[in-house]
């Protein structure tokens, strides 16, 4: 059994684990400043090796273009008919494509070689990494298709691709930014072409009459740019929701959205702008009156009277004869004097409409509101009591129906594939969403249990390595114990033994207090541990592990040396033969 023993060395063995805890602090400093200089050098070795990659001229030549493109047409054209495309990377040859696309779209180019080149960008950018020109790609893509003919279908499919696209985009190269000539950050830029994204898909849905999807993507472009104060473009959303309203019939806030489009118009100074507004209140008054929402003639004698009104304030507007609004303004004029009984001023209008769309150059087929004009024609001069007139329309009227005829099965037909191919893809989406949920949530379970892995791994390694430096330092802090101890003990021996040569009569008193004083519990210990042990025989116990000879224990205990071999030996049968080293345990 082991006494356990406390001195006044409390303060030693403190020190000796302060100076443990400095040693191990001291170590981690080294192993720090050691990682620290390989990595420094490491970078240093990288850094002096690394070459700078040289940017070939023409690379920032295409985004200089970019950057003032469609301002300057004629001059993007000659720079890249003569640019050397050979020293470019894969992606700017694409890049190089893609502006040669756009420059064939505004000037009317649609062939074999605009679409050779547009496959080059579609097989670079579509599927890419980089989200910006795969959302100009596929706006491209979906821009050329409906210009070729290949229908409203493949350009929403294109549109709704890009849509994707920019809304996945992060990250602009910074030349676009540098050479845009503008001062937004990445986030508005980006944020800007979103936006306009957005804005034409939610035309493209409006047109093909589904007006509350087309609603859905319009009302936040035109908060945006109400808030970002992008007049021209908010002119345009702010009308396309008023056309919107105007459809499903809502009156009130069709015409919010129309005076909103006008005061972005007169914030610009545009006059066009400003007598579209005329022109789109005209079809607001014309339309309420075709869907007869009017209680009385005379409240519906009254629309028309201000479709008219608006149509001439439109015209007053602006003279020039290539003005892009003055066919809808015509054929709303001679719609509206039809509908009062005006055929005079009918007829006017609708020769003036018929005029305007040779000089433009307008294809006249066949559509319901070429007939209508051809039938007002016809009716009007028939009451005018011209006759060859009359009958000159009448005949174009006959062969507009028959041709119109012919077109609704096919139209049905496209609308009806149309609308299969959303319910499907809306499905696919559903699909996709609900795969890519159930991966996610795979890889989060996989991923937790990874972590938790590794976590346990640590704390094992970590608990293992924090044993070791324990055991470590209490071995090393026992032998420093030890030491301290023997070193005690000699110093006790040292004190008693001076006690013993003072020839005080009460040396036995003396030295048990002085081992009191350094081993305060050990006596309490030896009688809990050793209860047989007599009084004297405890005495002799202590006096002996304090070095004392038997003659000298007899002397001190006033005892005759066969007295206290005699003790002796009842200690050794009572406590053993090693009862003194275990004192000191």
């Amino acid at each position: 059994m082991t006494i356990s023993l406390r001195s006044g060395y409390g303060g030693i063995i403190e020190g000796l684990i302060q100076k443990n805890n400095d040693y191990f602090c001291s170590m981690r400093m080294r192993i720090l400043g050691h990682r620290i200089v390989v990595y420094l050098g490491l970078t240093i070795a990288l850094a002096s090796c690394a070459k700078p990659t040289v940017v070939p001229p023409q690379e920032e030549t295409l985004y200089q273009l970019d950057g003032c493109f469609p301002q300057k047409l004629d001059s993007i054209i000659q720079i890249l008919d003569t640019l050397n495309i050979e020293v470019l990377s894969e992606k700017e040859r694409a890049h190089y494509c893609l502006l040669k696309v756009w420059t064939r779209d505004h000037k009317f180019l649609y062939d074999s070689i605009t679409d050779s080149l547009l496959k080059v960008a579609e097989d670079y950018f579509v599927g890419g990494n980089d989200k910006w020109f795969e959302t100009h790609t596929c706006e491209a893509l979906s821009r050329i298709a409906f210009k070729e003919g290949k229908g409203e279908q493949i350009k929403m499919d294109w549109l709704l691709k890009a849509f994707q696209s920019i809304e996945q985009c992060r990250h602009v190269d910074e030349r676009l930014l540098r050479y845009s000539g503008k001062t937004e950050n990445e986030q508005e830029f980006i944020d800007n072409y979103r936006y306009k994204i957005q804005m034409r898909l939610g035309m493209c849905y409006l047109d093909n009459g589904y007006h509350k999807e087309g609603l859905r993507y319009l009302k936040p472009v035109d908060t945006y740019f109400y808030e970002k104060q992008k007049y021209s473009s908010r002119f345009n959303s702010a009308f396309m929701l008023g056309n919107a309203y105007l459809a499903l019939k809502e009156y009130d806030s069709c015409q919010m959205y129309f005076e909103q489009g006008l005061d972005a118009a007169q914030r610009m100074q545009q006059t066009e702008n400003i007598a579209y507004y005329h022109y789109s209140m005209s079809l607001l008054y014309r339309y309420q009156f075709d869907n007869q929402d009017y209680e009385n003639e005379e409240e519906g004698q009254e629309l028309l009277r201000k479709a008219i009104s608006e149509c001439h304030q439109g015209l007053a507007l602006y003279q020039s004869p290539m003005f892009k609004y003055k066919d809808g303004l015509y054929s709303d004029l001679q719609k509206s004097y039809y509908r009062l009984g005006q055929y005079d001023s009918c007829a006017y209008y609708a020769e003036k409409q018929l005029d305007f769309m040779k000089a433009m150059h307008f294809e006249i087929v066949p559509h319901r509101e070429n007939a209508d004009l051809f039938f007002n024609l016809y009716k009007s001069y028939d009451a005018l009591g011209n006759q060859e007139k009359a009958l000159e329309y009448a005949n174009r009227y006959s062969e507009m129906e028959r041709a119109i005829v012919k077109q609704p099965t096919a139209v049905e037909q496209v609308k009806n594939e149309y609308d299969k191919k959303i319910e499907m893809m809306q499905l696919q989406h559903r699909q996709q969403m609900k795969q890519t949920k159930l991966y996610l949530l795979l890889a989060l379970v996989l991923l937790s249990l990874v972590v938790l892995l590794w976590l346990s791994y640590r704390y094992r390694k970590n608990k293992e390595l924090e044993i070791l430096r324990q055991k470590e330092a209490y071995r090393r802090l026992e032998s420093e114990f030890q030491s301290a101890s023997q070193q005690s003990l000699q110093a006790l021996q040292q004190r008693v033994m001076e006690l013993y040569k003072t020839g005080n009569e009460n040396k036995l008193e003396s030295i048990l207090a002085e081992f009191e004083i350094s081993y305060p519990l050990a006596i309490e210990k030896i009688k809990t541990n050793y209860p047989d042990l007599t009084k004297s025989e405890q005495n002799i116990l202590i006096l002996s592990f304090l070095g004392f000879r038997t003659k000298e224990e007899a002397e001190i205990l006033h005892l005759s040396v066969n007295t206290v071999e005699k003790y002796r030996t009842n200690i050794r049968k009572k406590a053993g033969s090693d009862a003194a080293a275990q004192l000191i345990g």
